[in-house]
């Protein structure tokens, strides 16, 4: 912080006079460089500084109490909203009208007083304003002994339902390097759709915009094409859980390509880009988050009412509410110091509740209902995000992987990440649920392994690797389709049945439905693909003929 010698000397002569005045103090005439040495001195020596103390209102003393108990320094735009204002007058005005005798706010008797000075102080996001009590000022007053700077919220007890984080990202990671690796043949961008059973591979569906982000400044994802790089990717897959977990944290915690603002669904920016810095926002959160205990549980409302309250401005560049607009989903503009809950609000749970979460290093906390969130919890993963040294353990004993004679590969999901993703690249994917992954191996799937020039003594050796039995008519499957190829098929066939042969005949001759009559099997039955079915029934009510349909077993006649 700048000296009491510095802060003086930057003033004009009248308002050391003004400070020398409410100290009881009678300056010599002195020039300017050497009276604020003078006063300099003079404040500070125990009598004075004692007595002055004495005489300052409730108010003052209360906000200089509230700047020492933050180490003596915070933002001025923070300082002023809670202890301001201080008025923006020259030094005529203020001579003329005497303004000091009737100061506007505790903050300006403090400012007359030369116990808070303002002034621009380097900071990680650059230059701000801070408001300070002066070196010596400071020191004079104790300040090594003050009561620490409060933690934002409170703890809270144990919640009864609780959603511990975990590692599952990196299984997410996983699933999407496999996904995007399947389109590799075709033509995409990091904007593809995954499909439904592609969605039900992953533990968190919202995160994969982040994911992908995150994948990309690793080097793993093509930022063109969001094709996985093969060297890349497989140095991530064969990683251990915890270390393929610090780097997806350590990236997150310096990105500057992802803004965590911008992903709070109900905002808006009405510009083309966003107006703040993300890596200041994320910051400025890590920040008051770093003097919350690990492993206890935190008020999320406490936590939020705190910051709003003492730090509204903790991402704004000189605490500017007025610049920043943005629009909800209704179109409402949000803007200035009002929209506080639903701008820095929303960012704060949705950074603590859900990337956080996913990240693995919030546990949430949930009301009696399990509906609403109430409480977080920073798990030991997260000390990564603020000592860039830290370690992290994730105690995950090797998955079993299982192969049935039917083909299905059963994936717990603990196993060999690098080798499911060899399988998923070319498998069928079915369902998946939080124990395991499941995929098949059918002719689709090996003409899916042959377009990413995979043969299928490849897929055999991809199987080997499991370790585990591979049912011997799945061995003799996959060998007599590597030298015969497919060697029988079940096309899907539907059965017309009519009333009569003359309805059948009548079919048969129309120009309209005669198309769509395969094979003959009887006078009154023939067959028709599954898949014209539909058009088949438009097209014989077009003709004049009403079509009904039935499963076996339930003959309704239509």
């Amino acid at each position: 912080m700048p000296s009491l010698l510095r802060f003086l000397e930057d003033r004009d002569p009248g308002y050391l006079r003004i400070v020398a005045e409410l100290a009881g103090l009678d300056p010599p005439e002195l020039p300017h460089e050497q009276l604020a040495p003078w006063l300099a001195q003079a404040l500070i020596e125990p009598g004075l500084l004692r007595d002055e103390l004495d005489s300052l209102s409730a108010g003052a003393s209360e906000a200089l109490d509230h700047l020492l108990r933050h180490g003596g320094q915070m933002p001025f735009a923070d300082y002023s909203r809670q202890f301001g204002p201080m008025r923006d007058i020259g030094p005529a005005r203020r001579d003329r009208e005497l303004l000091w005798r009737s100061p506007a706010s505790p903050l300006e008797e403090l400012w007359y007083r030369a116990y808070v000075g303002r002034a621009f102080l380097d900071t990680p996001a650059g230059p701000q304003e801070f408001a300070y009590i002066p070196d010596e000022i400071f020191a004079a007053l104790g300040a090594p002994t003050a009561a620490p700077v409060p933690v934002m919220g409170r703890p809270t007890p144990d919640p009864v339902h609780i959603q511990a984080a975990s590692s599952a990202l990196v299984d997410d990671a996983t699933t999407l390097l496999a996904a995007y690796r399947r389109r590799s043949t075709e033509k995409h961008t990091q904007a593809s759709a995954l499909s439904d059973v592609e969605q039900t591979h992953l533990r968190y569906s919202s995160a994969v915009p982040l994911l992908v982000e995150l994948l990309t400044e690793l080097g793993i994802l093509d930022r063109g094409s969001a094709a996985p790089k093969p060297e890349p990717t497989r140095s991530f897959l064969q990683s251990e859980r915890s270390q393929a977990l610090r780097r997806l944290l350590l990236t997150w915690r310096d990105s500057a390509g992802w803004n965590d603002l911008s992903a709070v669904g109900h905002l808006h920016s009405t510009k083309d880009g966003w107006p703040n810095d993300p890596l200041l926002s994320r910051g400025a959160l890590l920040m008051i988050l770093a003097d919350i205990p690990r492993d206890e549980w935190w008020n999320l409302a406490a936590f939020q009412d705190d910051i709003q309250r003492q730090q509204p401005g903790f991402q704004r560049p000189a605490g500017d509410f007025d610049s920043w607009y943005f629009q909800d989903d209704e179109g409402r503009i949000l803007h200035g110091l009002e929209a506080w809950l639903e701008v820095e609000g929303a960012f704060l749970r949705s950074t603590l509740t859900r990337t956080m979460h996913w990240l693995g290093a919030v546990d949430l906390g949930y009301d009696q209902a399990g509906t609403s969130i109430i409480a977080f919890r920073l798990t030991p993963a997260s000390a990564l995000l603020f000592e860039r040294k830290a370690e992290i353990e994730i105690q995950a004993p090797p998955g079993e992987i299982e192969i049935s004679s039917s083909g299905v590969l059963r994936f717990a999901r603990s196993a060999s990440r690098a080798l499911r993703y060899q399988i998923a690249r070319f498998a069928d994917w079915h369902s998946a649920d939080d124990a395991t992954y499941s995929y098949s191996i059918s002719p689709a799937a090996l003409q899916q392994a042959l377009k990413q020039g995979l043969q299928v003594h490849q897929v055999r050796s991809l199987l080997e690797e499991t370790e585990v039995e591979i049912p011997p008519s799945l061995l003799t499957a996959l060998d007599r389709y590597a030298k015969a190829g497919l060697e029988a098929q079940v096309e899907l066939l539907c059965v017309l049945r009519t009333e009569s042969k003359a309805v059948m005949d009548e079919l048969r001759k129309n120009r309209l439905t005669r198309r769509y009559i395969k094979d003959l099997l009887g006078p009154q039955i023939a067959l028709i693909e599954e898949r014209q079915v539909e058009r088949f029934i438009e097209t014989a009510l077009r003709a004049g003929l009403l079509v009904g349909t039935y499963s076996i077993g339930e003959r309704n006649g239509g």
